[in-house]
């Protein structure tokens, strides 16, 4: 890998074709193409145009250790240390975080090309995927810009495969699509097909039934009918889980939803959970942990063999607050808490109204944005004490991708835009 100065500047550009066309070829946006580069914490720092206001912000290149160019912008894998490149024209690339400091491409990826067939529409796309031995992720892409495919009811569909969890299929790995095109850039995704894949043969197998399925207003089958969530994703083995809103409206999942059981596909899925709180399931050892709405607000619960028990409750409506892995901040008083254990701490920053938050595995610190067009503000906290820092800038992050992926207890990985419009990663340590 080949690294250079912060002060170098490449100026060749290249198209990005958007993904979120509707029916049609998408827009144009300008990007800058070069190779992975590299900075030391000790070189000389570039002042932002726009000056925090606050007194108590610091400068955010304090917590910089490298960054690099990558085209187009990244979001993390199944597998840890990985990353992909999300790119509209359906081709994904790979890095790796290494003990550099830095990411490293990554060569050895494979593909398989898959059909699915979606309200009677048989969709294509090209997976490009990593075994490492012990596990595989891939994803791969469809839309009617870049394939001529005699797709009508489709605009786009966004392929992952992943290890097929314990007890859901005999295949090699699970295969998810997911329909809306604004989860193209998050980081956590909601899937409405779920089949397996032979790697081998690319053939796939439906792991839910369409049994009373009903239409959209657009003539496909719902997208709720059978939902996986990337959370649900970790932790489900075993027994063969999934999510739906098919007893309430359309459009009001994230309100309501039910906890199903896979069967025979062709026979009506059993009834584990009726009526939990969005979309939120994670199993446990001692059980299932979902939100429950109550009279003034909600609880998480624990649902052990039934009986359901409260872990943390809380008084105001979830659309005040921002739900990150198993984390919810609440938006206007700044109070994290723990949905699985139920530990809260409040974070002390000024920061108003944040966009997004990440706490690290290990639990122990948070990164919080606050990201508009004109500027972004990064708070870095301590969830054992409550201390924090707070930067304001101009290219912190990116509106709509403000992930913070975790490589070591204090270090995170962000995408963002540098003076010359240029996507970008960045590593940060604190």
């Amino acid at each position: 890998m080949v690294k250079k100065s912060r002060k170098r500047k490449n100026k060749k550009y290249v198209y990005l074709m958007s993904a979120a066309a509707v029916l049609a070829a998408a827009a144009m946006v300008l990007f800058i193409t070069t190779q992975v580069r590299g900075r030391s914490a000790g070189d000389d720092k570039e002042e932002t145009t726009e000056k925090p206001d606050a007194a108590y912000m610091v400068g955010y290149d304090r917590y910089i250790v490298s960054e690099g160019i990558t085209d187009y912008p990244i979001l993390p894998t199944d597998i840890e240390n990985i990353f992909v490149r999300h790119s509209p024209d359906g081709v994904f690339k790979y890095y790796e975080y290494t003990d550099e400091n830095a990411l490293s491409p990554l060569g050895d990826v494979k593909t398989v090309k898959v059909t699915v067939t979606c309200s009677s529409q048989k969709i294509p796309a090209t997976i490009y995927y990593v075994d490492t031995g012990g596990s595989v992720t891939g994803y791969g892409l469809f839309t009617t810009a870049i394939s001529d495919a005699d797709v009508k009811l489709y605009e786009y569909a966004f392929f992952k495969i992943c290890d097929m969890p314990e007890g859901y299929g005999d295949e090699s790995v699970m295969l998810l699509v997911d329909f809306d095109k604004d989860d193209f850039l998050r980081a956590e995704k909601t899937y409405s097909e779920i089949f397996g894949l032979d790697l081998n043969s690319g053939k796939t197998t439906k792991l839910t039934g369409d049994n009373g399925r009903t239409v959209d207003k657009n003539g496909r089958m719902r997208t709720d009918w059978a939902v996986m969530t990337d959370t649900l994703l970790k932790t489900c083995g075993g027994e063969r889980l999934y999510l739906s809103g098919r007893s309430y409206l359309l459009g009001t999942m994230n309100e309501k939803s039910d906890v199903l059981l896979i069967n025979d596909a062709s026979k009506k899925p059993s009834w584990k959970v009726s009526g939990i709180y969005g979309t939120y399931l994670k199993v446990t050892n001692d059980g299932l942990v979902y939100l429950r709405q109550t009279e003034n607000g909600f609880d998480s619960v624990l649902n052990k063999d039934g009986d359901e028990t409260v872990i943390a409750g809380f008084t105001e409506r979830l659309d005040r607050y921002l739900i990150s892995g198993d984390w919810l901040l609440n938006k206007f008083s700044l109070e994290l808490t723990n949905i699985l254990t139920g530990y809260r701490v409040t974070i002390g920053s000024e920061i108003k109204y944040p966009t997004s938050f990440n706490v690290n595995p290990e639990g122990t610190k948070a990164v919080i944005f606050r990201a508009t067009p004109s500027n972004q503000t990064a708070v870095l906290c301590s969830l054992e004490t409550g201390a924090f820092t707070a930067s304001a800038g101009d290219n912190i992050v990116v509106p709509g991708i403000e992930n913070a992926m975790w490589v070591g207890e204090g270090k995170f990985i962000t995408v963002f835009k540098n003076n010359n419009d240029e996507y970008c990663y960045r590593l940060c340590s604190f």
